[in-house]
């Protein structure tokens, strides 16, 4: 029987934290950018939900990045939302020989496959949630890795253990009915409320 798990993690900095320009830049050239910058943001914290009859989560902190990579490679399949444009770079530099390429075969990215049944919609974990759940993520994330540095630690361990529980949940509810509703936009601008079939 293979092992599953579900992935997420925060970071001590935001793109505009360890870019001063950033901010200024157009939104063709911030995603540009963001390759360059994620590897800079730092582990905080992640949580790694193994899926089973106990879900149990475990925590890896700034300075586990090792033992983080370690746990993941002991699964048959990760899945995380955004993770192969964010949450592996991050971790890139603690790994030698590149970490998508080592994880990608086993990885299911939930936001990849949203983008491409949609065409490129960018369709965040919170709005699915709210959407399908009618569940909120419980905090901001900008707000986050400013938490982390003020010492508010355990605050920022239990976003993300709520996190890696909504994806969880988003999964298998996408996985049970075929499909999933997201909210729809057209250059940030809400136009309605949409469905997505999903094949994971």
């Amino acid at each position: 029987m293979s092992s599953i798990c579900f992935f997420d993690l925060e970071t001590k900095y935001l793109f505009e934290d360890v870019d001063s320009g950033y901010l200024k830049l157009s939104f063709g050239e911030k995603k540009e950018r963001q390759m360059l910058l994620t590897p800079k943001l730092g582990l905080a914290t992640a949580c790694v939900l193994v899926d089973g009859s106990k879900a149990d989560i475990f925590s890896f902190d700034d300075g586990q990045e090792r033992e983080l990579i370690d746990a993941l490679d002991q699964f048959d399949m990760i899945i995380g939302h955004n993770v192969l444009a964010f949450d592996y770079p991050v971790l890139s530099s603690f790994f030698q020989g590149g970490i998508i390429s080592k994880f990608l075969p086993k990885t299911c990215d939930t936001l990849e496959k949203l983008k491409i049944a949609t065409n490129g919609a960018y369709i965040g974990l919170d709005d699915l949630a709210k959407q399908n759940l009618g569940l909120n993520k419980t905090l901001d994330s900008k707000t986050v890795p400013k938490l982390w540095r003020d010492g508010q630690k355990e605050k920022v361990r239990s976003y993300c253990r709520n996190d890696v529980e909504l994806l969880q949940k988003i999964y298998y509810f996408g996985k049970d009915r075929g499909v999933l509703k997201y909210t729809m936009k057209d250059h940030g601008a809400i136009i309605g409320v949409g469905e997505v079939h999903v094949r994971w």
